[in-house]
Order: C-alpha cells, then sequence, then structure tokens
C-alpha cells in the first residue's frame, strides 16, 4: 500500500510540474506599434545668402494613439554666394550626428548638448498623445514646463509640429513596441560646379530594429531646396517646403510628375526590401551604378538610384545598435513578462508542495490503519 501511494504522488507531481510548465507560461507577445516620420523644412533665400533648415521627427505609437518612442534630427545647408562662387559654411552632418562636436553646453543655460536636450524632449513626449503634444506650452517657442525647461531650452515649436505630423501619419507596418526606434539624416551637396544652381540633398530614413537586429520597419524620404543663380544672386522662393514623400513631387518642384511616381513607388519597394533583413544583408544589396543590379526581386520594383537612400538606412540600423534612447515600453514589457512568469512560476511550486503534502497525510493515514 505505501509503496502504491507513494508512486501515485510522483506520478502526480511529476504530471502536475509539467501540466504548469506546459499550460500557458510563455514569453508575451510585444504589442503592435504604428510607426510615423515627418518633416518640416523652410528656406529664405537672399541674393547672397541662403538658409534652409529641415526638422525631422520619427515616432512609433501605441494604444490610444500614445507616443511610445521618438527620434528627433534637424539639418542646416546654409550657403552663400560671394563673387559669384557659391560657399557653405556650416558642418554638412545633422545637429544630432555632430554630437559634442556642435558645442551648444557652453552657451546653454542647462549646460546640455544639442542632442542631450533633444533627446530629453523625445523622453518628455513618450506617453503623449499628438494632441497633448501640441498643447505643450511654449514662450517665444521655448517649453514653459519647468520639467522640460531644466533639461532643455531649445526653440522646440517646429520639433513639436514634426512630432504631431508624424503621428497623425503612423501606420501599422510590422514594428513592435519593444523596438529600437532610430533616426538617420545624411546630406550630399549637390551644388553645381559651374555655380548656377545650389542644392544639398537630404537622404531621411526611420528605422525600427527587434532584438536580433532585424529590421521591422523602414521608413525613407527626401528633401532639400534648390536654388538658382541667376545674374550673380540667388533666385528661389522663400518660406515652408515639403520632402519628396510629403508633396509626391520632386524636393525642388521642378520634376514632372511621371518622374515623380516612380520615385515614390521605389521608394515604397525599397522600404519593403529592406524589413526583415539584418544590416549585414542590407550591405550586400547588389546595385549597377547606384541602382538595384537588374535580375534581381528589387529592381522589378524599385528602378531609381538608391546608392544614397542605401547608406543612410545602414546609418540608422547602426545608430539603433548603438542608440542612447531605449524605449519606455521594452523595460515595460520585460518587467511584466518576468513578473508573470515568476508568478505562474511560484504557483505551480505551490501546487506541488500541496499535493505532497496530501499525500504525505494519505500515507501516514495508511500506515495507522489496523490491518
Amino acid at each position: 500500500m505505501t509503496l502504491l501511494l507513494l508512486t501515485a504522488l510522483l506520478s502526480a507531481c511529476s504530471r502536475n510540474v509539467g501540466d504548469a510548465e506546459n499550460s500557458d507560461v510563455s514569453t508575451p507577445v510585444a504589442a503592435m506599434v504604428k510607426t510615423g516620420l515627418a518633416t518640416v523644412s523652410s528656406a529664405a533665400v537672399a541674393e547672397d545668402a541662403l538658409t534652409d533648415k529641415t526638422v525631422v521627427a520619427a515616432v512609433t505609437v501605441g494604444d490610444g494613439g500614445k507616443i511610445v518612442s521618438c527620434r528627433l534630427d534637424e539639418i542646416e545647408t546654409d550657403a552663400k554666394l560671394n563673387a559669384g562662387k557659391i560657399t557653405r559654411e556650416k558642418d554638412l552632418r545633422s545637429k544630432y550626428a555632430q554630437g559634442y562636436d556642435y558645442g551648444l553646453a557652453s552657451s546653454s543655460a542647462v549646460t546640455k548638448e544639442w542632442f542631450e536636450q533633444v533627446d530629453a524632449l523625445c523622453d518628455y513626449v513618450v506617453g503623449k498623445t499628438a494632441a497633448e503634444v501640441a498643447e505643450i506650452p511654449l514662450e517665444n517657442g521655448v517649453a514653459t514646463d519647468e520639467a522640460l525647461r531644466a533639461r532643455c531650452d531649445l526653440v522646440i515649436s517646429d520639433f513639436l509640429e514634426a512630432i504631431g505630423k508624424a503621428c497623425d501619419m503612423a501606420a501599422d507596418r510590422g514594428a513592435q513596441a519593444g523596438d529600437t526606434l532610430s533616426l538617420s539624416l545624411t546630406a550630399a551637396d549637390s551644388t553645381e560646379q559651374s555655380d548656377k544652381a545650389v542644392c544639398a540633398a537630404v537622404q531621411i530614413a526611420a528605422v525600427t530594429l527587434n532584438s536580433r537586429g532585424v529590421v521591422t520597419d523602414c521608413l525613407v524620404d527626401e528633401t532639400g531646396k534648390r536654388v538658382d543663380v541667376v545674374d550673380g544672386a540667388f533666385v528661389g522662393d522663400t518660406g515652408v517646403y515639403r520632402s519628396r514623400k510629403d508633396q509626391k513631387t520632386g524636393a525642388d518642384d521642378t520634376s514632372d510628375s511621371a518622374k515623380d511616381g516612380e520615385w515614390t513607388a521605389s521608394a515604397k519597394a525599397f522600404e519593403e526590401y529592406v524589413v526583415g533583413k539584418t544590416a549585414s544583408q542590407v550591405k550586400a544589396t547588389p546595385l549597377t551604378d547606384g541602382k538595384p543590379a537588374a535580375d534581381t526581386d528589387l529592381a522589378e520594383k524599385c528602378t531609381v538610384r538608391v546608392a544614397e537612400m542605401l547608406q543612410n538606412v545602414l546609418k540608422a540600423i547602426d545608430g539603433a545598435n548603438e542608440t542612447k534612447q531605449t524605449p519606455a515600453t521594452a523595460t515595460e514589457t520585460a518587467t511584466a513578462a518576468k513578473d508573470g512568469l515568476l508568478d505562474k512560476a511560484s504557483k505551480a511550486a505551490d501546487d506541488v508542495v500541496s499535493m505532497a503534502d496530501d499525500a504525505v497525510s494519505r500515507i501516514g493515514d495508511a500506515l495507522t490503519e489496523p490491518r
């Protein structure tokens, strides 16, 4: 009798532990998030000077339209015209890419570098909706909220506009809450050697990467103001202008509609091509004269030059691997998963102990029964 009871006890415990392990103890699936990318560009054209600035925001948006992660950057591609010669006096790297080289901390009231201040703004908008971002109080473009003002005293009105646009444009494209969001801007000076026109084409890329380094979403765009030189002076419109994807026309407003449609379709095909790949796989993309090589899947849908686009996407991927910013929900998701597993394991252990106590009690009763 004792042997039978002990055998039953071990069998029951083994079966129950297995059930506890295999029933519903599994890693929670991360929630899907929407991805959005937007620009705010403006130019001021004088006879001998061009001021050209683009602010870019990339976001992931979760339930209720709340921002899960945010990345911001800005690039200035100003130019001067002196005795018929076009020159550039500013670094063509984006402000974020310049890092400590930008040198803002010494002149800032909060003693923070430019990239540190926009990171603070990114942290501040996480958890907010586009409507709430639009309501952030400003005075002369600078935040009045003490918590934000202590970390960021930049003029942020353009950033808030870009964030709002990015949220409005966000769509389900495969990214998840735990993925890392990264943004890259690269300017290529395409000023004509004849000094007849000036333009810096800015490649823009936002990517999300999972923990395995695989791209889960990719968004690309291009912007840049072309200004002609006529009779020794810059000639062009002053004001806000839209990116290539935003307006679905050329960044300089001169390309024909057929070319516009070709670029938009090709950019979409390239975005889809990058998703599911690692950095090394993207880098291995075969190109011929900057375009997708013939007889490849990408070449069937993407017919424009993508060499610069590809390099900028690789920069964004590298940035995701090195980014200082971790989406708030990544930590929360990991903590929730860990707590859930611990709770289930603890319950399973309690069930086994309870069964063991019950079995021991039954064995004791059996041993004391009259034979």
